[in-house]
């Protein structure tokens, strides 16, 4: 079915949502998977840059292992994004699509039905995989899709446009995970005495010593880690070669020199914090606090003896490799995406 008009597309992240309408190449608004409020069940649902205003309410999330679990706060988020696309007056004409993660459950995919028919009164709904998409994107139709978010990391194998679902392997061993390596890093590069001190240090200027009455906990945490966010956006890469957390200098490989060319020779990446104090020198680090992903087992017991991870735990690599020898048993080439 062709439709000569466009549709609202919604893409629901643990990090972000992105929005915008078919007739364009990208998403035109993206904002937080967060909303602000008084409390849990009183005062205005507050989503977008708007959070920032606000500092003396309570943050919370939507989403949660990379499902929903507030529908109402969802319902409001749809609203908001239809207002900033400025099509709320046409909620009625305009196709909803949005997407899912391979993992969805059967009833939050009714409560999706039931929000966008009966609240939002919209003419048709699609519900995409996430994972699926990507493959189409890119013109894959047999594929392996790695999706590192902020509260899932995934591996997903795509056989002739279908999902696998047996093969889905997921982890929370994703990027928010990382926060925990990115603040021991920060704290004894910078010689602070505890996290609170460091906390300080990666609130905005503006939250910077704001009494407790006027600044919650929720709040304060939501700015850290848009901080962190930002510092492991710029700072963090993958390697390409296994690096081991007691290893100070990076491996010289002959076959790809150039990707390690910002590290070697001096040539460090700096990064300035919102209280403008600079974290100089970043070298090896920028590819070992990415690693956890892949080893987090090995990493949190030299670095955060204190965490304590079951044997069992396994990162995004070992995922795959065991999705390979247990769930794809066909000769199929599948490309990794």
């Amino acid at each position: 079915m062709e439709f000569d008009f466009p549709s609202v597309i919604i893409e629901s992240g643990s990090s972000t949502m992105r929005a915008g309408l078919s007739m364009e190449n990208s998403p035109s608004f993206v904002m937080p998977s967060v909303y602000s409020r008084e409390s849990i069940s009183s005062g205005d649902y507050i989503f977008g840059d708007a959070l920032d205003d606000t500092p003396s309410n309570e943050v919370f999330t939507i989403l949660s292992g990379g499902l929903v679990y507030n529908w109402d706060a969802m319902l409001e988020a749809w609203k908001h994004i239809y207002k900033e696309l400025q099509v709320e007056d046409r909620a009625d004409e305009l196709p909803l699509v949005i997407t899912e993660n391979s993992w969805n459950t059967k009833k939050n995919r009714q409560m999706a039905c039931q929000l966008a028919f009966e609240e939002m009164d919209v003419p048709a709904l699609s519900i995409l995989k996430r994972q699926l998409c990507t493959a189409y994107g890119v013109g894959r139709a047999n594929a392996l899709v790695i999706d590192v978010g902020g509260d899932v990391a995934s591996v997903t194998p795509i056989h002739n446009g279908k999902v696998l679902n047996k093969g889905v392997i997921s982890t929370k061993f994703a990027g928010n995970f990382l926060n925990l390596y990115s603040m021991n890093f920060l704290k004894n590069k910078l010689n602070k005495s505890n996290n609170t001190e460091l906390e300080n240090i990666l609130l905005p200027k503006r939250y910077q010593n704001l009494s407790t009455d006027k600044i919650t906990e929720s709040f304060k945490l939501y700015q850290i880690g848009k901080t962190l966010r930002e510092f492991k956006g710029t700072i963090l890469q993958f390697s390409p070669f296994p690096i081991h957390p007691s290893q100070t200098e990076l491996p010289a490989h002959s076959m790809m020199p150039q990707y390690y060319s910002d590290s070697q020779n001096g040539n460090e990446k700096n990064y300035e914090l919102p209280n403008k104090e600079i974290v100089s020198k970043i070298g090896i680090d920028m590819f070992k606090l990415a690693e956890p992903i892949f080893n987090p087992l090995e990493y949190t017991r030299h670095s955060l003896p204190d965490i304590k991870l079951p044997d069992e735990t396994v990162g995004i690599s070992e995922a795959l490799i065991n999705l390979s020898l247990i769930h794809i048993s066909e000769p199929t080439r599948l490309d990794v995406i």
